[in-house]
């Protein structure tokens, strides 16, 4: 079924229809898709102001895909911004795991985009930055980037993994020649 979402309380309608097509209490719905009972309560109740991750997570797990229609965009400037759209969430990810090797045993706040992927030991935090520093290198733009540093240090994690693990090899990148 198609339904057109002009503002946040359609959104959260089309959360609780989903929900409810699906029997599920809130507290059954919050726990299986992995967010808190106040978080969907407010997703359901059309709050202006979401946590975009955690909203997509409510609707994925509730099986709703979000289609947009975007008019006068073409395909080739679609495709270059959502990449280049991914390659900044890559990077913050990045960013946010360097945090928690920097904090003493992992102890920061753990990032909404990196919530369920961590064990707060060190073998958990140091496999969450490879994962975030092979994201990055895979969503690398070919051409300049204004995230050099970042990069850099994604590149040396991803270098010094393969010297110590030979049987693993880096995602391509395809601004290497």
């Amino acid at each position: 079924m198609r339904y057109t979402i002009s503002k946040a309380s359609d959104i959260g309608g089309v959360i609780r229809a989903a929900r409810k097509a699906q029997r599920l209490r809130q507290d059954d719905a919050a726990g299986s898709v992995g967010v808190s009972l106040s978080f969907i309560n407010k997703a359901e109740g059309g709050a202006e102001s979401v946590q975009w991750g955690k909203l997509f997570q409510i609707l994925e797990g509730l099986g709703v895909t979000v289609t947009l229609d975007i008019p006068d965009a073409s395909e080739e400037l679609l495709s270059t911004q959502s990449q280049r759209a991914q390659h900044r969430a890559a990077m913050r990810d990045f960013r946010n795991a360097e945090r928690l090797v920097a904090s003493p045993a992992g102890k920061a706040t753990t990032p909404a985009s990196l919530e369920g992927t961590l064990n707060k030991d060190s073998a958990s935090i140091a496999a969450l930055v490879l994962r975030a520093a092979e994201r990055l290198r895979a969503t690398q733009p070919t051409g300049k980037s204004r995230a050099g540093m970042t990069l850099k240090r994604a590149h040396q994690v991803l270098a010094t993994h393969e010297q110590t693990d030979p049987g693993k090899k880096r995602p391509k990148n395809p601004a290497d020649k």
